[in-house]
């Protein structure tokens, strides 16, 4: 009888000691490193989003820094927190790529290990050229900080375009977005071809002011040009519930969708939650503060004029906010 005590309980342990490491691997998903390519195939030259490097055992992945900032020019820049390990593999022959493992020193990244494809996938021909065929991987094991380079068209360019946090096995939990308090801020606001201002409803997050993105939409679809004439730097805006991402049209005419420029005329505070959501101008993906507010998308006005280049300025006398679309953005 002891015996028998004795294996049940050594079972029951066995269990609860391996359980919490399956159970945080319950949320670990494939995730997918993609590049932008140009696509020539339409009459009108476009550009489209390819996967070309798979990742295991991901938990969550965000478009914002999972540690430190990291300065990068790339429009594809992607954050992976992973738990316990990673394999990463090539979806296409010729896609070169390698990993290098970062530690943060004196303010910046630094490289302290190479990792590169495994030699089994790569092809020499007789001409000389080599290159990796689909299948294709790198495997990470050890927890830190890695950076994904991709090696284009068989060129010397590199390009960063993601970066991987590896966590001790069982300890990656999901990231949350953040979530803060809005408080609501009527502002006013003057376009170049009209004197009379526009009330629309803003909020205040942490010292800025965050508008709805539909209502500059709206707002721009009836600004003209000095001529007269529409301006190009107006945009559409365009939700793809599959992708659930964001698309910005330029020089489009905006689609109204009802409730633009409705504005609340009493004080109240509300829950904002960080926008997880993807954001892309014209097929290229761009990296916006944003917030989602009852289910709408705010951001900094300025952070929208720096990206269709049309200017805003404070006038502190009347307290407005001055858009003009016959000038360049400028900081």
């Amino acid at each position: 009888m002891k015996k028998v005590f004795s294996i049940i309980l050594t079972v029951f342990l066995v269990i609860h000691l391996i359980a919490p490491v399956f159970a945080a691997n319950v949320n670990a998903k494939t995730g997918y490193i993609t590049v932008e390519e140009y696509d020539y195939s339409a009459e009108k030259t476009t550009i489209k989003r390819a996967d070309i490097i798979e990742v295991t055992n991901v938990v969550s992945e965000v478009m914002k820094p999972i540690e430190h900032p990291v300065k990068n020019d790339n429009q594809f820049f992607k954050y992976f927190l992973v738990d316990g390990s990673t394999v990463l593999t090539a979806l296409e022959d010729t896609h070169i790529f390698y990993v290098e493992k970062l530690e943060y020193k004196e303010g910046k990244y630094v490289s302290v290990k190479r990792y590169e494809q495994d030699k089994e996938h790569l092809v020499t021909e007789e001409t000389g050229y080599s290159y990796y065929t689909k299948g294709s991987y790198i495997r990470i094991d050890e927890p830190g900080e890695y950076a994904v380079y991709v090696i284009f068209c068989g060129s010397e360019d590199k390009g960063y375009c993601a970066y991987i946090k590896v966590a001790p096995k069982g300890t990656a939990k999901p990231i949350e977005p953040k979530v803060k308090t809005a408080k609501f801020s009527n502002a006013k606001i003057r376009t170049n071809d009209s004197q009379n201002d526009l009330l629309v409803e803003a909020y205040n997050i942490d010292g800025y002011n965050y508008f709805k993105l539909r209502d500059i939409a709206y707002i721009l679809k009836y600004t003209f040009t000095s001529d007269k004439k529409f301006t190009p730097k107006r945009f559409n805006v365009i939700w793809d519930p599959e992708k659930k991402a964001i698309n910005l049209i330029s020089d489009a005419d905006y689609q109204i969708v009802g409730g633009e420029c409705h504005v609340w005329h009493y004080p109240r505070t509300v829950k904002a939650v960080e926008c997880t959501s993807e954001i892309y101008k014209d097929g290229r993906l761009v990296q916006l503060d944003a917030y989602t507010i009852e289910g709408y998308n705010y951001f900094k006005i300025r952070d929208i004029a720096k990206l269709f280049n049309f200017a805003v300025t404070w006038n502190a006398e009347s307290k407005t906010i001055e858009i003009d679309v016959n000038k360049d953005y400028e900081e």
